[in-house]
């Protein structure tokens, strides 16, 4: 994976289908306390379980996840359709970034007890999934699929 401004990923996204009956910043939690805020410091959070569909640069998102101290998570990004288009900006990453980056790619935070963040852009177009490992899980315990541009891997305008 490449990246526009430093080390690239995935997916993400928010621009999308937010239910309209939703609180303004609505989060999403799991029982072990890890939580995903609408929106952070960069925008919209593609961790987010309603944002599904990302437009272009120069518009930013956010992946943003509150972990409390002493607990694990690690995201997958697994590239479907297209090319990977997702940019993760290394100035104020709080992920780690591991894995076969023509196939997917692992997140994982650098620490816990705290918000987790990076800021996110998009170019191109593709689709994939993320896979959620959350509370010490060695299985995804949620998964969601992600769109950017026109979700077919050539550089459509976005949605």
């Amino acid at each position: 994976m490449g990246g526009a401004s430093g080390a690239s990923g995935g997916v993400g996204g928010a621009a999308g289908s937010a239910d309209a009956g939703a609180a303004p910043d609505a989060t999403v939690g799991t029982p072990c306390g890890i939580t995903y805020p609408e929106s952070a410091f960069y925008g919209p959070n593609i961790l987010h379980p309603e944002h599904t569909v990302f437009e272009l640069m120069p518009k930013q998102y956010d992946m943003a996840a509150f972990v409390p101290a002493g607990v694990s998570l690690r995201l997958r990004i697994t590239k479907l359709i297209g090319d990977w288009g997702a940019f993760f900006d290394i100035n104020g990453n709080d992920w780690r970034m591991m894995g076969n980056a023509q196939v997917a790619q692992d997140f994982i935070p650098i620490d816990s007890g705290r918000m987790i963040e990076v800021k996110v852009t998009f170019a191109g177009g593709g689709t994939a999934r993320l896979d959620f490992f959350e509370c010490g899980s060695t299985t995804p315990t949620r998964s969601k699929m992600y769109i950017w541009g026109n979700g077919k891997g050539d550089a459509g305008g976005g949605n």
